[in-house]
């Protein structure tokens, strides 16, 4: 049943509709739409370098009290595995001590050379020292919650470069099991100080159902009845799963498949779910190692992956030919196939716009945009239109999201978060031009960015890339997708 209900998603996505000029019918105007015919709708096979999502590279650091240098991370997309033990009694004379102004000007540094390369981290701390799983000691729980309101300082200053806090800190490389710190009550103290001290746009992450569960006090044999919603705090909550495929239940993550991964498919909507991939022994007959996963990660919506574990996993990926559902993919290599789909992967399949708009009259423009990748956007961000003069150097930015229906204006479909994996969305706008625009020739782009920061600020705002396979479609200054041409004239008398 899973793998008829994916085939289906694939093969509505992968319908196409013919160009054509048509009219929209609006209370102020009756206005053709031409389709943009300088682009190509076709998904590209490349990789989108998008943040939050991807294929990761682990990254270790041990911090001392004294003498850290925060290194220079180059990597789009790592898992920043933090080593906190010299900072417990048993590395200090008996003596449990605060983090250092040292060690949290080292991990700002750390951060902010990753934001300052548009590049993104997956964050879990621990008190294992080089996290090699032996002589894992923490401090007191009172000294936990401390250090995490000083790490909390330093990681809500580059909320838009963190991926999501996976909460660590407790046992074996920061899983949460392994040590006598690792029960209950400690696991919802830690996940309830991790809430208190992040913003909201940071979810955290429980390595299994059942720790979710416990923190919730909810029944986990009946987890799929619990239904998050925006203004709770468990809407937050993600898995980290480093068992990913390695067992029935993935080495303990799962107690009831089944109805925990029913439960998943709705959690991380609005939440992330990544870890570690395992090799696979049991495959069906003629099942390939990609389609495996495939049925997997569209139900988990799997955002993020080790690169470098394991090794026989990723090795099988590289070497065997996709051959699944997706006919575009089929003679790929299965590493392909699942690297483009790990998280959101947005996909321009139709854009009809007005081509001529008067100073101070609407502009219209309808859009089909396909999510083919496994998973969502989870942090917040907006969409913006983007004009860019071709006879002048100005450019005008403004948003689509905000925007607030008057005078026969009117946005359909504008958030990005909700356009849902394996989902064909209709973005519809009808809405004023600014008041200070000038006639003349335009590129009109479309952009996606966090909404915190100016939105002029180009590349450097984390925008999304859509993946077609036209390389002229992407504007890197702007950090906008290109969508057509666009003539501003006089208003009409």
């Amino acid at each position: 049943m899973i793998r008829v209900l994916v085939c289906l998603l694939a093969l509505m996505l992968s319908q196409t509709d013919k160009p054509k000029t048509y009219f929209v019918n609006d209370t102020s105007d009756i206005r053709s739409l031409v389709e943009t015919q300088d682009i190509n709708y076709t998904e590209s096979f490349d990789d989108t370098i998008n943040a939050d999502r991807g294929f990761y590279k682990p990254t270790f650091y041990r911090f001392k009290t004294y003498g850290n240098v925060a290194p220079q991370i180059n990597d789009p997309l790592v898992h920043l595995r933090l080593d906190l033990s010299l900072f417990t009694a048993e590395q200090n004379n008996g003596e449990e001590i605060l983090l250092t102004e040292n060690m949290l000007y080292c991990l700002d540094g750390m951060l902010s050379y990753i934001e300052s390369q548009n590049h993104c981290a997956i964050v879990r701390f621990a008190y294992d020292p080089w996290f090699n799983g032996t002589e894992v000691s923490e401090p007191s729980l009172e000294m936990i919650l401390k250090h995490q309101e000083q790490i909390g300082t330093i990681l809500s200053k580059h909320k838009n470069a963190i991926v999501c806090v996976e909460t660590g800190l407790l046992g074996k490389w920061g899983e949460l099991h392994g040590t006598e710190m690792c029960n209950g009550e400690n696991l919802v103290a830690v996940v309830d100080k991790w809430l208190d001290v992040l913003p909201e746009s940071i979810t955290v992450s429980v390595r299994t159902p059942g720790h979710y569960s416990f923190w919730k006090n909810i029944d986990r044999e009946n987890i799929s009845e619990d239904v998050t919603e925006p203004d709770e705090r468990a809407y937050r909550i993600g898995i980290y799963n480093d068992g990913y495929l390695g067992s029935a239940t993935d080495l303990g993550t799962y107690a009831n498949r089944e109805e925990e991964i029913k439960w998943i498919s709705v959690q991380t909507k609005h939440s992330l779910f990544g870890g570690e991939l395992l090799k696979i022994s049991d495959l069906n007959d003629g099942q390939t190692y990609s389609s495996f996963i495939e049925d997997e990660a569209f139900l988990t919506h799997t955002s993020y992956l080790n690169v470098e574990y394991h090794d026989a996993a990723i090795n099988e990926l590289k070497n065997e030919i996709y051959n699944s559902i997706e006919r575009l993919y089929r003679g790929q290599t299965g590493f392909t196939y699942i690297k483009n789909r790990l998280g959101y992967r947005f996909v321009l399949k139709s854009i009809r716009m007005s081509r001529e708009v008067p100073l101070n009259d609407n502009i219209l423009l309808q859009a089909r945009i396909d999510n083919v990748g496994f998973g969502n956007i989870v942090k917040p961000k907006k969409l913006f239109l983007v004009l860019e003069g071709t006879d002048n150097n100005i450019v005008y930015t403004f948003p689509i999201t905000d925007h607030i229906e008057k005078d026969n204006e009117y946005v359909i479909n504008a958030d990005p978060t909700k356009w849902d994996s394996a989902t064909r969305t209709y973005l519809r706008v009808f809405m004023r031009l600014p008041s200070n625009t000038v006639p003349g020739e335009y590129k009109a782009y479309l952009k996606i960015a966090y909404s915190d920061k100016d939105v002029d600020a180009g590349y450097y705002d984390y925008p999304v890339q859509f993946a077609n396979d036209d390389e002229d479609m992407w504007n890197a200054g702007l950090g906008a997708n290109y969508i057509g041409r666009l003539r501003v004239i006089e208003s009409r008398k």
